[in-house]
């Protein structure tokens, strides 16, 4: 228990420092509670969140990352609508969980942290990591 306030409190941080010009990526085994932690975290802190599990997304959420990703405003709204959730800016948070299924999204973190709208959280299973959650933010942008 005392691990998951400390990570809390770590997440806290990130978000009133990044403000939204970073993303934080969660690395761990599976089952350490990467997911967990994630939804309790937006579901307090947020007025809105969008966990998107890419070990299981259907075609229609993977054709969104592929076809819209150029196109940000049609990419957060067709997220949205899928979703049946406003996105708020600097008030949402998206969960990328299990996205070392789907790279493509890894690779869009950069592009969708530019607009500085919304805070973003990749989380995804590591395998050299044998207990716990690590933490890192991407740099600043």
């Amino acid at each position: 228990m005392e691990l998951k306030r400390k990570i809390y409190q770590k997440l806290l941080k990130w978000k009133s420092g990044s403000n939204g010009s970073s993303a934080l990526l969660l690395t761990g085994a599976c089952g350490v509670g990467k997911s967990y932690l994630c939804e309790a975290f937006g579901s307090r802190e947020y007025k809105s969140m969008i966990l998107v599990d890419f070990s299981n997304a259907s075609k229609d959420i993977r054709d969104i990352f592929e076809y819209d990703r150029y196109d940000l405003d049609m990419f957060f709204s067709k997220l949205s609508a899928f979703y049946n959730t406003v996105l708020y800016a600097r008030d949402s948070l998206i969960v990328f969980d299990e996205v070392q299924f789907f790279p493509l999204a890894r690779q869009l973190v950069k592009h969708l942290v530019t607009g500085h709208i919304r805070h973003w959280i990749n989380s995804e299973e590591s395998f050299h990591t044998l207990w716990g959650i690590h933490i890192s933010c991407t740099p600043e942008i």
